[in-house]
């Protein structure tokens, strides 16, 4: 197989290097990678007008790991990220970079790096020195055994190489990380390019061991051997510049706690009556993050809470609440169910049996939901309801504001400009595998609406009833008398139910009861892929369905013209419809194909898809007090009405946003639209750009829920508020960044039914091919290239492996021949999670969820 270069490898630690290609993968993914979701690339020689290196927002696949090893081509070059999602790093580097070529220069560069290794070596670490291209450029790494803080490796760098000066150097030479903290939505930090070829000459890394450097198999073997030191972290406490957090078992907040201004407001000054509950649910959120344990919360804030006039059964109740799982530094939960912390995708060591996708790859950790920013009706019915089903509060959140959109419906706006407003509105699915407790979360925040339906339905047959009885009537009395007949036909009106909820979402059945019901619905779908299905069978040579359900979606004017029927047109001024339902990963993936990403369908679903918690056995319960409280909240939302235009028509009321809220919200879509400018991926630039009225749709839910559940906080109903505001953008961040991640899983799921078509083509053509049978098997593995390329992703998956056949006759040319594995072994090969055999051991390490340095 020839493959283009544009720098043809002739060495012979060439040789060592793509032979060791894969277990060299493997290594990289178990010990040094701490994010998955993006990685350093590098263009082709002859590509580079755009600049040589770029991060590719992409999910970094043990295939490509192999292709760099292999070193074929310079655009197969990559690196890791030095930063997690969770502000964790797997090693430190020092990037002593200089291409001067100058012995002097480069004996300076050795004779430092050789200073810091011995200081490391001082501090317990053992440290590789790597040559990275031959001409004096160095590459010192730390690798850690588990992710340490990267502000406390932060500090440890820059302590190592404070003494640059006096050795010889005129600036600080380059350290990764190189800040202590990156931002989740809109940064990715430093990264450094792996071992292996150099981006720009044919070299080939070289290791330093007792003075001397390794090349080829040696420097290979001396790499894989490292496995990794554990980080110290006495050894940068005394200089960090970032405070500890809290880890003793005292009953009070250590004094290294970094608590929030508003926590220490209450502990100290006066709370206002109308606050007190949501003041005291923060504190205990924001010392509960810093590691103090529950006793010691409740301990702490109890003093300041009764002062404010809270009783003790409330304190201890809202406290028991915040504490509920555990939290992060930052106040995010961050355990499963199991009490087991899921940093880096792991449960007790162990990858989390939570759902397929996950098991394969995940290129995002799972973000806890905050919780804490919902109004109190709403956050403790979440929590309690989490906590006695045993599932994660996502589940119960999405249906919960799923149902208070329907229950809005058209009677409210949020207005952002005078010609852009947002209506109530929210489709929004739980994505999990089946038999991981996805319907009873819905049903149970679905009850409050469709207990309101039960009793209009109630009414409604109350009213058949009485009108039966009053036709019976009538039709005695016409056969004596038929002067009556008139008032019989009058009789015959029939009454019309009310309608909040549906589950049929076929056009003919929605256009009747929007028909009925103007001020919108709630359609609900226990199996989303139901209302898919729905759009399949009536699309079909008319094209309307998409075009009627975008225009739910925005609340906006549908003219629908019947052939038949007694009306023939049909006027709906407001036809808002929010969505709720479940679906399994494989069956989304299948179902939202390509043409609904296109459409603009698929960047309007507001997607979670929560990690899997073991069953555990709890006698918690949601309390009759909480449960009521949050139907009371749907029942205020059902009473709101319409407002009269001059003409005397309904029409939504337009709330407006006070000074505080706009600046809020002016700094997110600035913020938000520095993000979406920065993705390549088109369908998630899509999903970006709808969330971004996103944020004013959910500041509505939160203000109206707090309208309805009589906030004593809330100023004036009529007017969005700074605190409304906060609550939708954060709930926007956290569905943003969940977006990247079910976009990233879906990815991985449409790359294994990909591989599993290939095998099946593979299969039928006797269980070998060569790249030019493929390409003329099936036109989308054309041209040759392509179609080599999915039989190295093969190979990479352990599927088969390449074996060259002999000429036929003589003078001929060998012929290279893919061979796939026992079918058998195959099958078992391409459905297994990577992890669970030794050929993937990459992937059954905790760094699933992580990243590693790239750059130099």
């Amino acid at each position: 197989m020839t493959r283009h270069s544009n720098n043809k490898s002739t060495s012979t630690a060439s040789i060592f290097w793509e032979n060791s290609a894969t277990v060299l993968a493997q290594w990289a993914l178990k010990f040094l990678m701490n994010r998955s979701d993006a990685h350093g690339s590098y263009r082709p020689l002859n590509k580079r007008a755009k600049g040589p290196a770029y991060t590719s927002k992409s999910t970094l696949t043990q295939g490509k790991l192999v292709r760099h090893f292999r070193g074929r081509d310079v655009g197969d070059l990559i690196g890791f990220h030095t930063t997690s999602l969770d502000n964790t790093s797997r090693w430190l580097a020092i990037d002593l970079d200089n291409h001067s070529g100058e012995t002097e220069v480069q004996e300076t560069n050795l004779r430092a790096a050789i200073h810091w290794c011995k200081r490391l070596e001082n501090l317990g670490y053992h440290p590789l020195l790597l040559d990275s291209d031959g001409r004096g450029s160095l590459h010192l790494i730390v690798v850690f055994s588990e992710p340490a803080p990267t502000a406390q490796v932060f500090a440890l760098g820059t302590n190592l190489v404070s003494d640059f000066k006096t050795i010889g150097f005129a600036s600080e030479p380059e350290i990764f990380p190189k800040q202590r903290a990156v931002g989740p939505h809109s940064r990715f930090g430093s990264w450094l390019r792996l071992p292996g070829r150099h981006h720009t000459r044919n070299h080939w890394t070289r290791v330093w061991n007792n003075g001397a450097w390794m090349e080829g198999q040696a420097a290979i073997d001396y790499l894989l051997a490292h496995k990794g030191d554990e980080f110290q972290a006495l050894s940068v406490a005394v200089n960090s510049p970032s405070r500890e957090r809290a880890t003793d078992n005292s009953n009070s907040p250590s004094p290294e706690t970094e608590m929030s201004s508003k926590t220490r407001d209450f502990m100290n000054n006066e709370v206002p009556v109308g606050e007190r509950n949501n003041r005291l649910f923060a504190a205990a959120c924001d010392l509960r993050g810093q590691g103090v344990p529950e006793r010691s919360v409740l301990k702490n804030l109890t003093p300041a809470a009764l002062k404010s006039g809270l009783s003790e059964d409330e304190i201890k109740r809202t406290v028991a609440s915040a504490c509920s799982q555990e939290r992060t530094p930052s106040g995010s939960v961050a355990t499963n169910g199991a009490g087991s912390t899921i940093n880096n995708h792991r449960v007790n060591g162990k990858p989390p049996d939570d759902h397929k996708m996950a098991k394969k790859t995940s290129p995002f950790p799972w973000q806890p939901f905050p919780v804490e920013v919902l109004p109190m009706a709403l956050r403790q019915f979440v929590v309690e309801a989490s906590r006695a089903m045993g599932v994660d509060p996502v589940n119960i959140v999405v249906p919960a504001l799923a149902s208070i959109a329907g229950a809005i419906g058209s009677t409210r706006r949020i207005q952002l400009k005078r010609n852009w407003c947002e209506p109530a509105v929210f489709w929004g699915v739980i994505v999990n595998q089946s038999g991981n407790l996805k319907s009873p979360p819905m049903e149970l925040a679905l009850a409050p609406i469709r207990a309101r339906q039960r009793k209009a339905m109630k009414k409604y047959n109350e009213e058949i009833v009485a009108l039966e009885k009053r036709v019976a009537e009538h039709d005695d009395v016409r056969k004596r008398n038929t002067q009556l007949r008139g008032g019989l036909q009058a009789s015959k009106v029939e009454p019309i139910p009310e309608r909040f909820i549906c589950s049929d979402t076929t056009i003919e059945a929605l256009v009747g009861l929007l028909e009925q019901s103007p001020r919108g619905l709630l359609a609900t779908r226990d199996e989303f892929s139901g209302w898919f299905g729905n759009l399949d069978r009536y699309r079909k040579g008319k094209g309307s369905d998409i075009a009627f359900w975008l225009e739910c979606h925005r609340a906006g004017q549908l003219i629908i013209d019947r052939k038949t029927g007694a009306r023939r047109t049909i006027f709906i001024p407001h036809a808002a419809v929010s969505l709720c339902g479940t679906i399994q990963p494989e069956v989304l993936s299948r179902v939202l194909g390509r043409e609904n990403f296109e459409n603009g369908l698929a960047a309007r679903l507001i997607m979670a898809y929560p990690p899997n918690r073991p069953r555990v056995w709890s006698d918690d319960d949601l309390s009759q007090d909480t449960k009521d409280a949050f139907a009371s909240v749907i029942d205020g939302l059902l009473e709101m009405k319409y407002d009269k235009n001059k003409s005397g028509e309904l029409v939504p009321q337009d709330l407006v946003l006070t000074p505080d809220a706009k600046e809020c919200f002016i700094r997110f879509y600035n913020e938000h639209g520095r993000l979406q400018s920065q993705t390549h991926d088109n369908d998630l630039a899509a999903a970006y750009s709808k969330l971004e009225g996103g944020a004013a749709r959910l500041a509505l839910l939160i203000h109206c829920c707090r309208v309805a559940s009589v906030d004593p906080t809330l100023e004036n109903e009529n007017l969005v508020d700074a605190k409304s505001m906060k609550a939708g953008i954060a709930l926007t961040r956290w569905f943003v960044y969940e977006a990247r991640r079910v976009y990233a899983l879906l990815s991985e799921v449409g790359e294994s039914r990909e591989h599993q078509s290939l095998v099946a083509v593979i299969e039928r053509n006797g269980g070998r091919i060569t790249p030019r049978e493929l390409h003329n098997a099936n036109k989308k593995y054309r041209p040759t290239d392509v179609a080599e390329n999915r039989l190295a992703e093969l190979i990479d998956e352990g599927l088969g492996s390449w074996i060259d056949e002999v000429a036929t006759r003589e003078n001929g040319t060998p012929k290279r021949v893919f061979q796939l594995h026992d079918r058998v072994d195959a099958y078992k090969r391409l459905h297994a999670p990577r992890g669970d055999s030794n050929e993937n051991i990459g992937h059954d390490s905790k760094n699933d969820d992580c990243s590693v340095a790239v750059g130099a």
